[in-house]
């Protein structure tokens, strides 16, 4: 680890997992507009111009300088994938989220989120530092894989009521 204090780690830790939380918020609440808009892509579309123009707001708030042109045209092609990830990632959820259920879609974002985290740190993809795949990191890939399992399993037994929305809750 850095020399960074360790209060500053237990900061990040906090303010990642307050966004993280947000996610199946995010894919619950963008399912719903998908519902009110007709269309996932269209829910889609829509939630990337609030996130824009928000940015955007953002940008003219800190009065950030315009990025140089000369320097993104020496970025390489890689780096503009990011938002083609935002979007698969954001139809996926509108789309898998509302069959899944909230906890069940999560854990298997998590999981695909770490099982590529350890290949993306072991090759030192994407910008970020080489590091080891260790038995502890394996050992909780294997966790996290076995709780996805053990969530899909006892998906079928929900226990949910249908919803005031669902057509078969209301003959």
């Amino acid at each position: 680890m850095s020399s960074t204090p360790w209060w500053s780690h237990v900061l990040m830790l906090l303010a990642t997992a307050i966004v993280g939380a947000a996610v199946p918020l995010q894919a619950g609440t963008n399912a719903q507009l998908a519902r009110f808009a007709g269309h996932p892509l269209w829910a889609t579309a829509i939630s990337l111009i609030v996130s824009l123009v928000l940015a955007l707001l953002v940008i003219l708030a800190l009065r950030l300088p315009v990025p140089r042109p000369a320097a993104m045209a020496g970025a390489p092609l890689w780096v503009w994938l990011g938002g083609l990830y935002g979007c698969v990632f954001l139809v996926t959820s509108l789309i898998v989220a509302p069959r899944l259920g909230a906890a069940v879609f999560m854990v298997a974002v998590i999981g695909g989120q770490v099982v590529a985290s350890l290949l993306i740190d072991r090759f030192a993809l994407a910008g970020f530092e080489q590091r080891i795949i260790t038995p502890w990191r394996l050992a909780g890939v294997v966790l996290i894989i076995a709780g996805i399992v053990l969530m899909q399993v006892g998906a079928n037994d929900t226990g949910a009521r249908p919803s005031a929305s669902d057509p078969a809750a209301n003959p």
